[in-house]
C-alpha cells in the first residue's frame, strides 16, 4: 500500500476534525490558552518566564510551536484549525503503525475507533496542546516500532523516535516521569526479551531525555535548582489531598480564588482555605510549589481515607470527566462513556501481555507499561479527561495487537472446534 493510498483511507477523519473545529471551536482563551501565548511571546523576546519570579506551569513544546503564529500575528482561529492537521498526522501515523502488525482493513477499523473517540478530538477546538501531543505520541510509537522491528540499518528511525519522545516531554512534562520509570522497567523486561532489543529501546529513551537538556539548563539558570520541569505539581497535589467532603480533588485555580477575594466576592472554597492562601500569596512561585507539596503530604498522612476516596475520584475524572468540585457536567459526560469499555479492554489485554510476555513484541510491552505508568501517575497527581487523550494511542495499540494475535485467534479456533465436534 502506498503512502498516498493510506492518506486517502484516513482522509475522512481530517474532514471531520475540520468540521468539528468549525462548528464547536472557540477563539476564547480558555484555561491554559492565554498562558501558552504568553510563553510564546516570552520566547520571541529571548526568555520564557520572568527570571525574577519564574513560573513553569506548562512545558515549552506548544509555545515553541506557537512562535511563528505569534510573529505573523495570526488569529486564534488559524492556530486552532492547525490542531485538526496535527490530529490527522496523529491518526495517519497510528494507521501506519497498526499496518505493521494487522491487515489493512483491521488497521483501518482500529484507527477509526481511536480517531472518532470524543476524548481524542474533543479539545482540538481550543488553543490547547493535546493535538500536538497526540501527533508526537503517534509519531514516536510508529518510529519506535519500526526501529525495534528492523535490527539493521535503522538508526535514523531510532533518532526520529527519540526526537519525537523528547518533543512530547517538552509538550507534556509529566511524560518525563514516565520515561524515568520506564528506564527501570526496561531493566526488568530484559529478563523476558532479547537483551539487544532492550538496549535499543533504552537508547531511544535516553535520547528523548537528552532533547530536554536545553530546557532543563534554562530552568536551572533562573531557579538555581536542577531538574525543574514545572512549578504547578505542588498545587495539584494540594487540591488532590484536601480533606473536605465538598471538594472532589480536582485542581482549583488558586489565583482565581485570590482574584475573587480581591473583588469582594470570596468563595466558600476560599473561606475553607483562607489561612493557607494568605500564606501562599506572599511566596514566590517556587516557594509556593514547595509549600503546597508540604501541605499535601500533611493532608495525606492526617486524612488517608479522604485521600483514597479522592484518588478514586481522580481516576474517574481521567476517564469520565467527573466528579469535579462545583461543576455539574450533566448529560455531556455520556460522550466519555466509551472510555469505560476502552479502559476495561486495556486492562484485559494488559493481563494477556503479562501471560504471553515472551511472545509479545517489545514495542507492545513498552506501550502497555508506558500507558499504565501514565494512568497511575496522573491519577495520583490530578486526573483530567484532557490528560487521557495522548495516552489513548498506547491503549488502543495494545488492544489491537492482542485482539488480533491472541484473543481473535483463540475465538476463531474455538468456533472451528465447535463446528468439528458438531459434524
Amino acid at each position: 500500500m502506498t503512502r498516498f493510498h493510506g492518506l486517502l483511507l484516513v482522509a475522512p477523519l481530517l474532514l471531520w476534525y475540520l468540521l468539528f473545529n468549525w462548528l464547536f471551536g472557540t477563539d476564547a482563551l480558555i484555561g491554559d490558552s492565554e498562558r501558552y501565548l504568553q510563553y510564546a511571546k516570552g520566547l520571541i523576546h529571548g526568555g520564557y518566564t520572568d527570571p525574577t519570579n519564574p513560573s513553569f506551569r506548562n512545558g515549552p513544546g506548544y509555545p515553541i510551536y506557537l512562535v511563528p503564529f505569534v510573529v505573523l500575528d495570526s488569529s486564534v482561529t488559524t492556530i486552532r484549525f492547525s490542531n485538526a492537521v496535527w490530529l490527522f498526522f496523529g491518526v495517519f501515523s497510528f494507521f501506519k503503525l497498526l499496518n505493521l502488525y494487522l491487515p489493512t482493513n483491521k488497521a483501518l477499523l482500529w484507527t477509526y475507533l481511536l480517531g472518532l473517540l470524543p476524548t481524542f478530538f474533543r479539545h482540538s477546538g481550543m488553543l490547547w496542546s493535546e493535538p500536538l501531543a497526540i501527533a508526537l505520541t503517534c509519531g514516536f510509537m510508529y518510529f519506535l516500532a519500526r526501529y525495534l522491528k528492523n535490527p539493521r540499518h535503522s538508526w535514523k528511525l531510532g533518532v526520529l523516535a527519540g526526537v519525537s519522545l523528547g518533543l512530547l516531554i517538552l509538550t507534556k512534562v509529566v511524560v518525563a516521569y514516565a520515561v524515568v520509570a520506564c528506564v527501570f522497567a526496561v531493566g526488568v523486561l530484559t529478563i523476558f526479551v532479547r537483551y539487544v532489543q532492550a538496549l535499543r529501546l533504552l537508547a531511544v529513551l535516553v535520547l528523548g531525555a537528552i532533547i530536554c537538556l536545553p530546557y532543563l539548563s534554562y530552568t536551572y539558570s533562573v531557579t538555581g535548582k536542577p531538574f525543574v520541569l514545572g512549578t504547578i505539581g505542588g498545587e495539584l497535589l494540594y487540591w488532590r489531598s484536601t480533606p473536605f467532603e465538598e471538594e472532589k480533588g480536582n485542581w482549583i485555580d488558586t489565583r482565581q480564588l485570590l482574584q475573587e477575594r480581591d473583588a469582594g466576592e470570596p468563595s466558600d472554597i476560599y473561606r475553607r482555605h483562607e489561612a493557607v492562601l494568605l500564606e501562599i500569596e506572599k511566596l514566590s512561585y517556587l516557594e509556593q510549589d514547595e509549600r503546597f507539596k508540604e501541605l499535601a503530604m500533611q493532608n495525606m498522612i492526617e486524612h488517608p481515607t479522604a485521600y483514597l476516596r479522592k484518588t478514586v475520584a481522580s481516576l474517574s475524572r481521567l476517564f469520565l470527566n467527573t466528579p469535579s468540585t462545583n461543576v455539574d457536567q450533566g448529560i455531556r459526560n455520556i460522550l466519555y462513556w466509551p472510555n469505560i469499555v476502552l479502559g476495561l479492554g486495556f486492562l484485559l489485554c494488559s493481563l494477556v501481555c503479562l501471560l504471553k510476555i515472551r511472545l509479545v513484541p517489545l514495542e507492545v510491552l513498552f506501550s502497555f507499561v508506558f500507558a499504565g505508568i501514565l494512568i497511575a501517575g496522573l491519577t495520583l497527581l490530578s486526573g483530567r479527561i484532557r490528560h487521557l487523550a495522548p495516552i489513548l494511542p498506547f491503549m488502543v495499540f495494545v488492544q489491537a495487537y492482542v485482539w488480533h494475535h491472541f484473543l481473535e485467534l483463540r475465538l476463531s479456533s474455538g468456533n472451528q472446534a465447535d463446528r468439528s465436534s458438531t459434524n
